[in-house]
């Protein structure tokens, strides 16, 4: 059966919608990973991250270099 253009469109924006899915899924992984790298365990046991200047300055820029800049910009330094 001859698939309209309207079709292929939304097979093609379903695709699409999957993908960008996974990806921003991956990229939540990669930032808890961090996150987990940077907690420490309280007096009962649990794992809490530190909610201090040095601890939030070293996660931004982790979650910049390390998820959000590779995929959105790239690992280059070119413009």
């Amino acid at each position: 059966m001859a698939q309209t253009w309207e079709s292929r469109r939304l097979r093609n924006e379903r695709e699409v919608d999957n993908q960008l899915i996974e990806d921003m899924v991956g990229l939540g992984v990669q930032a808890g990973r961090l996150f987990v790298g940077q907690s420490r365990a309280d007096e009962n046991g649990r794992r809490v991250v530190p909610n201090n200047r040095q601890v939030r300055a070293n996660l931004s820029l982790g979650v910049w270099e390390q998820v959000i800049k590779p995929y959105f910009i790239g690992t280059g330094n070119e413009a």
